[in-house]
């Protein structure tokens, strides 16, 4: 049986390459009887510095997180990833 970690981290390969490719985000298919929450963001930050009135600093961060719980049966794991 494949470790958690490992399909946690092979799930979120996938889906950050068919996000560069344009892909859906719900095209995994998962071993059957295999319990999955697969949950994605695309989140955002803007950071603006004035000093004295002056604009010194103004940057946009853009990056997306994923969550995973899976569940087989026997026993849970949990992941989280952001980047």
């Amino acid at each position: 049986m494949m470790e958690y970690s490992e399909v946690f981290k092979e799930v979120v390969k996938e889906k950050a390459d068919l996000h560069q490719q344009g892909g859906s985000f719900m095209s995994y298919i998962f071993p059957k009887n295999l319990y999955t929450d697969v949950r994605i963001e695309h989140l955002f930050s803007t950071e603006i510095r004035y000093t004295l009135g002056e604009l010194n600093e103004c940057k946009v961060r853009q990056y997306s997180a994923a969550f995973i719980r899976v569940y087989d049966g026997d026993r849970p794991a949990i992941g989280g990833t952001s980047g």
